[in-house]
């Protein structure tokens, strides 16, 4: 069996440490429907891989909105604030992988679309706050996962490569711009990424339906 090496790790927030993405998937249409406006079936997939500013002026443009970008924006910060301060919880299992990997002094990077007034306050109600060395958003980076540049950028600070640097991911959109960079994929099962389950799997070196499943992957940590 082949072994992994790992000298860095990547985590996303919402939907792979964090139960959130529920929060986010029921953020637009609400905000939709308080200002009279018709969700289309598509609006949860349609946001799903974008940024907060992203998601914004695809709102604005999309569905004609009277409202500023600033007051959509507004909303949506509100909104996911009052969620992640008060109600946001990890995913089971995921804090016995984190810890023991902060123990054998494993670079830790939390990287995210969320903004990071919404992700500090997440991480401090679920205990999380110290246990990343870097926390990265896209937009600190001014990209979306789409593209590489916040993993990059993860890699640069934790002095890994590809090849020793693992990406633990909920999302196809972020997935496939690790397997184009060669990183090894680690996967975690969340109900956003059903319809995109099977590519998930196919482009994963790892695919977990739980965490608990983590202490069956091989891998050896890189000093």
């Amino acid at each position: 069996m082949k072994t992994y090496r790992m000298k860095g790790a990547i985590f996303d927030m919402d939907g792979t440490i964090l139960d959130s993405n529920g929060a986010w998937d029921s953020c637009a249409p609400a905000m939709l429907a308080q200002w009279g406006y018709q969700a289309k079936p598509t609006l949860v997939a349609d946001v799903f891989p974008l940024g907060a500013w992203d998601i914004v002026w695809f709102l604005k443009k999309d569905y004609r909105m009277s409202q500023s970008p600033e007051e959509i924006y507004q909303f949506m910060f509100d909104y996911m604030l009052r969620f992640y301060s008060q109600q946001v919880q990890t995913k089971p299992g995921v804090r016995e992988l984190l810890m023991h990997l902060k123990a054998q002094g494993v670079p830790l990077t939390l990287a995210t679309a969320t903004v990071k007034e919404c992700v500090l306050p997440a991480l401090e109600l679920t205990g999380l706050r110290d246990v990343f060395d870097h926390i990265l958003t896209c937009d600190d980076v001014g990209h979306s996962k789409d593209e590489p540049h916040i993993f990059l950028e993860a890699m640069n600070k934790m002095g890994s490569v590809p090849e020793n640097t693992w990406l633990f991911e909920d999302a196809i959109h972020a997935i496939r711009t690790g397997r184009s960079l060669d990183m090894v994929i680690c996967a975690i099962a969340d109900p956003a990424g059903t319809p995109d389950v099977q590519e998930i799997r196919e482009k994963s070196d790892f695919y977990l339906d739980e965490w608990a499943q983590w202490k069956k992957i091989p891998f050896v940590i890189e000093k």
